[in-house]
């Protein structure tokens, strides 16, 4: 039967008995507050018979923490014909227990068939003991707290870290005292602020509890339930997140500081610097910057090992740190660079105070565990500012005067000069300069001959390099190979030597073969000392030698004793590389460095470059001199090595290491550099001297 078809109302006796079978309580209510009627609930979960529900007071079964929000209901549904409200709250049963009910209020007093609000209210025990169970298992901790301070719900997990072992649930707990000093004042205004939102407004934060002795990190979610029936209060949500932000402040300090000795590195230390610069614009101050970088620290790692040298590093950063105030910071750059910073220095005198502390520091050796002692010395460079300057100038101020402090020898001091930064622009611009040369093929190579004693013939050159700047005229080696280095060009500049030597070499033998016959001949190249290390040095003496034709034997590397300093494991297979190409090799400026009997006895080297500092006494007949050139060249001969020697400017050094057994020479006494198509095939004047003892002659 269609519904439209029905053709007379429900007789009250089957509607009631209908009613009586829902699984909702239905009860009507008077404007009033007092119950007309009820289907009752003598067989559910309350276990009140009808009769019995409609006479109860139904305002005195309901929680009393539930009662305000059931209030507020009621007047919102009265103020709102035809509206409808829903919520739950706590029902005394029968039993005396409380029972989970949800309600739907329907205002109803406006219409002529009823004339009462109509309640709908079921029992949902099961539901929110299922939801209770849930949130009690969580690992996030919740409490509900009432505008009156009251905790209406607090999880176990949270009790016990509040110190409620049992996981029961205080009735008054201070949540902000939890949090550690720092933290509250931070979370209470969050609180308030959330309260003072509409509902629904929420804030995060993050504090630190203590907990068991042990601080811990909580993530807390502030929510404004004020009103919401079944909460009517602020909802705290935390998580712990101890372990992330554990990680997260590692990551934070790894980022910020050396890993070696624990101090700030270049981030925190700029950072700092522009604090500290700001500060001078509020107080009328300065801010000394000291650039301190270790002399000759690889000596110290070559001597000690690398575990040494960190030790080292170590104690040095901590000897810094005792020398300077509390409040001034000590950072290490990397390697053995550190910079000192302080602040709120009244006079630029006390940056000179500070700068002495610094140098004393350095006074006493340091205690290397097992292996003694090391001395260490440093160069400072000093710089001071205030308000207006960068702090990535400053740095740089102080490193310019550091630079210049190194050049002045050892364990040195230098106050930052204005024209320090003038000289690193024309440093930059000549860099600048330097790499167009290489482009625009400006750079060329004149050859200085080199001389075999004994027969008197021209055997070889050195070549070197000199730049003819189109505007500037000859520009110094002694500069521009200063901004190579500088400029990171040093690879390319050895390379267009190499190449440039081989194929000029290649040619004018050819030249000499059509005209005179075959000549005995090396050219010596100079490399950078770093760069003999690189596997690329012998790419570039490979291809020169491929692209030119020239025979191997015809070419020679010269090193310096700093390129075995710093590498001398690597150098040591560079140069078998290069013998096995049948390339020579020489040891350049021998005497000036720190090669040991043991490297040299182990190195793939041909000849002994001895430095001109031995050659230019020897022209006034000192005798402790030509003994030393005498221990070197003996000592050559003894490895099967030609000595040479260098800087030969008179006829009488020229006699003198002729007479001490040298093997080879030059010098402008016997030839000054030129282009190759000058050099003679021998210098007489040597050989109107005659042969040298035959004793010394050793010739490769």
């Amino acid at each position: 039967m269609l519904i439209n078809e029905v053709r007379s109302p429900l007789p009250p006796a089957a509607a009631r008995a209908l009613l009586g079978h829902l699984l909702e309580v239905v009860t009507l209510i008077e404007a009033t507050g007092r119950v007309a009627w009820s289907s009752g609930d003598d067989s559910g979960a309350l276990g009140y018979p009808p009769r019995e529900w409609a006479e109860l007071d139904l305002w005195a079964r309901i929680h009393p923490d539930d009662l305000g929000i059931v209030h507020r209901a009621f007047e919102e549904l009265l103020a709102s014909p035809g509206g409808i409200v829903t919520g739950e709250f706590r029902v005394r049963a029968a039993s005396g227990s409380w029972v989970d009910t949800e309600a739907r209020g329907v205002n109803l007093l406006d219409d002529p068939e009823v004339g009462f609000i109509v309640l709908g209210t079921r029992d949902v025990s099961d539901r929110t003991g299922r939801f209770r169970a849930l949130v009690e298992h969580l690992s996030d901790h919740l409490v509900i707290v009432g505008l009156d301070g009251v905790v209406q719900y607090l999880t176990p997990e949270l009790a016990r870290y509040a110190g409620f072992p049992n996981g029961e649930m205080p009735t008054s707990i201070d949540l902000i005292a939890l949090c550690l000093a720092d933290d509250r004042k931070r979370l209470a205004a969050a609180a308030r602020t959330v309260i003072g939102c509409s509902p629904g407004a929420t804030h995060d934060e993050i504090v630190r509890v203590q907990a068991d002795g042990v601080t811990r990190w909580l993530e807390v979610r502030l929510h404004n339930q004020v009103g919401v029936v079944g909460v009517d209060g602020l909802v705290v949500v935390g998580r712990d997140v101890t372990e992330r932000v554990s990680v997260q402040l590692a990551l934070e300090y790894q980022a910020l500081h050396d890993p070696l000795t624990g101090l700030p590195n270049r981030a925190l230390l700029i950072d700092r610097m522009s604090q500290a610069i700001a500060a001078t614009a509020r107080t009328p101050s300065w801010v000394a910057v000291l650039f301190v970088d270790l002399d000759g620290f690889k000596m110290v790692n070559d001597s000690l090992g690398h575990a040494g040298g960190d030790t080292v590093l170590e104690q040095v950063a901590r000897r810094l740190v005792t020398a300077v105030r509390p409040a001034d910071t000590v950072a290490r750059l990397g390697g053995d660079e550190f910079v000192v910073l302080c602040g709120g220095l009244a006079t630029l005198d006390q940056a000179e105070i500070v700068a002495a502390r610094v140098s004393a520091a350095f006074e006493r050796p340091v205690p290397v565990a097992g292996r003694g002692s090391v001395s260490v010395t440093a160069s400072v460079g000093v710089a001071v500012g205030r308000h207006g300057i960068t702090a990535e100038q400053l740095l740089q101020d102080a490193d310019l005067a550091m630079f210049e402090a190194k050049q002045r020898g050892r364990g040195q001091q230098a106050r930052f000069d204005p024209q320090l930064r003038q000289q690193l622009r024309g440093r930059t611009a000549l860099g600048y300069e330097l790499r167009r040369a290489l482009e625009r093929d400006e750079l060329r190579l004149v050859y200085q001959p080199v001389v075999d004693l004994h027969t008197g013939t021209v055997d070889g050159a050195e070549a070197l390099l000199r730049w003819e700047h189109p505007e500037r005229g000859e520009i110094s080696p002694a500069h521009f190979l200063v901004a190579a280095v500088d400029f990171g060009m040093t690879d390319q500049i050895d390379e267009w030597v190499v190449r440039r030597a081989a194929m000029e070499t290649a040619t004018w033998l050819s030249a000499q073969a059509s005209s005179q016959g075959p000549r005995r001949w090396r050219t010596w190249v100079n490399v950078f000392p770093h760069e003999l290390t690189a596997p690329r040095l012998i790419d570039h003496v490979s291809r020169a030698i491929a692209e030119s034709g020239l025979s191997p034997t015809c070419l020679g590397i010269e090193i310096t004793e700093q390129a075995l300093i710093h590498d001398h494991e690597g150098a040591a297979r560079r140069l078998t590389q290069l013998r096995d190409l049948g390339v020579y090799s020489a040891l350049d400026d021998f005497g000036t460095g720190y090669s040991s009997l043991a490297w040299l006895q182990q190195l793939p080297v041909d000849a002994l470059k001895l430095d001109r500092s031995f050659v230019s006494p020897l022209a006034l007949g000192r005798r402790q001199p030509a003994s030393i050139v005498a221990a070197i060249v003996t000592l050559g001969h003894a490895l099967d090595l030609d000595v040479v020697a260098e800087g030969v400017e008179t006829i009488e050094q020229l006699e003198a290491v002729r007479v001490l057994g040298c093997d080879l020479a030059q010098g402008f006494h016997l030839g000054r550099p030129g282009a190759l198509a000058d050099i003679p095939v021998s210098v007489p004047a040597l050989v109107s001297l005659g042969p040298p003892r035959p004793e010394t002659s050793v010739t490769r």
